[in-house]
Parts: structure tokens; sequence; C-alpha cells
């Protein structure tokens, strides 16, 4: 798990969440952000995740598009 700031949150796919996350780590002069993506956490009484949070996750590489990137399935926010 770790703290991040959320940089940019938004709906893929009806029930998903993309994000875009700042570890709190890192030095403030430093703009590292990785990717996120939270799956079926969207229903009709959701808010999209903002401000600093607390979040589970793995280390994973997506493929979209034949681009290979690191993402982070987070599991609990």
């Amino acid at each position: 798990d770790g703290e991040f700031e959320v940089v940019d949150a938004r709906v893929v796919g009806e029930k998903h969440v993309k994000l875009k996350l700042s570890p709190v780590f890192m030095e403030s002069n430093t703009t590292k952000e990785v990717d996120a993506i939270f799956f079926n956490c969207v229903n009709d009484n959701s808010e999209l995740p903002n401000g600093m949070i607390r979040a589970a996750y793995k280390v994973d590489i997506n493929e979209f598009r034949n681009n290979l990137s690191l993402q982070l399935p987070i599991k609990v926010i």
C-alpha cells in the first residue's frame, strides 16, 4: 500500500476509474506521476477519489495499442 495525491480521476468503461497519482514520498520538485486503475468501483452513489488517498495496489504493466506502461491496479482505497 501507499499514500498518493490524486492528480486526475475519470470514469472509464462505465464502472472503472482511471487515476493519475503522485506518490507522497516523492520530493516536491519531482513531477513523477503514475497511472492507476480501480476496477468495478463506480455506482450511482460513487464519488471520484480526490485529494490524498491511501491505496492497496499491485504493480502491473498496461498494454494498450501496442504501448507498454506501468500501471497500478488499485485493490482498496
